[in-house]
């Protein structure tokens, strides 16, 4: 959202006071950018079962929204830059198991091999019959940017 307005100079400084004034009235978590998700998941608990069940609540959309979760323990392996737009992360659960997801319109943001927190959605790609667990997929959001 933006706002303009016009003000004379010899009252900048008039007005940078109330405004200091004001912020420094508001405790600083106030400022902080706010994350909502659905549900907090471990990286273990996406599997045919999990992905079954997300496909029992489709078909998304307006009124319908796209679960979005927390997921803390994702290991990153490796990323892969796709088309200098998206990202291709891979990532192992407990079991071993190689997962992957795509984070879209992401490829100048701080998602690299590292354990970071990430909002996102889950869903098979449409391209494994077999529904396997390595299709994450999804608007992943780093947490620590």
């Amino acid at each position: 959202m933006a706002v303009g307005l016009k003000i004379n100079k010899k009252k900048l400084d008039k007005i940078d006071k109330f405004l200091v004034k004001k912020f420094d009235s508001y405790h600083d978590n106030f400022f902080e950018k706010k994350i909502f998700y659905d549900s907090e998941i471990s990286v273990n608990q996406i599997n045919k079962d999990f992905l079954d069940n997300l496909e029992l609540l489709e078909p998304h959309g307006k009124g319908n929204e796209e679960p979005q979760f927390l997921i803390k323990d994702i290991v990153i392996d490796q990323v892969k830059n796709l088309k200098n737009k998206h990202i291709l992360i891979f990532f192992k659960n407990d079991l071993g198991e190689n997962l992957k997801g795509i984070s879209f319109n992401t490829m100048n943001t701080l998602i690299g091999p590292t354990t970071c927190p990430l909002r996102l959605s889950v869903r098979t790609s449409g391209f494994h019959p077999e529904k396997r667990s390595s299709t994450l997929l999804g608007d992943a959001t780093n947490l620590r940017a």
